[in-house]
């Protein structure tokens, strides 16, 4: 595990027949269902892949929902700038045991104080004169 996601190398092993391959993913995220109030709710991420996320919440989400979907992405851009990961998809699966949503966008975005739209900090010379 690093930052958070697991690499399993067995790949469509054990009667996995998903068309993307899945990661486990121990990450806090945001959602918010798109046609209701802009209210966030919290979650934990389990799994996803290019395909789509699987998610643990307080709450039972109504299959074909739209939902939007946002996790602070362990790794910086460049080793400088955060980023976040949105995912935009509907809800095919939602019960006490988790949230599975298929995506049908993805992005990432810079996030935080600093992103490459401001200039990096100047840097002072300083001259000693003997």
């Amino acid at each position: 595990m690093h930052n958070g996601v697991t690499v399993n190398s067995l790949d469509r092993i054990q009667g996995d027949r998903r068309a993307a391959r899945r990661y486990s993913v121990d990450l806090e995220l945001q959602y918010k269902l798109v046609k209701e109030a802009p209210i966030a709710y919290s979650g934990k991420c389990c799994d996803m892949s290019s395909g789509g996320i699987c998610f643990t919440s307080d709450q039972v989400l109504q299959e074909g929902s739209p939902v939007e979907v946002t996790i602070a992405w362990p790794f910086l851009l460049q080793n400088t700038c955060p980023l976040n990961l949105r995912i935009q998809g509907h809800v095919v699966r939602s019960d006490r045991q988790g949230t599975a949503v298929r995506t049908r966008t993805y992005e990432f975005r810079t996030a935080g104080d600093r992103s490459f739209a401001e200039p990096p900090p100047l840097r002072t010379k300083r001259v000693f004169m003997m």
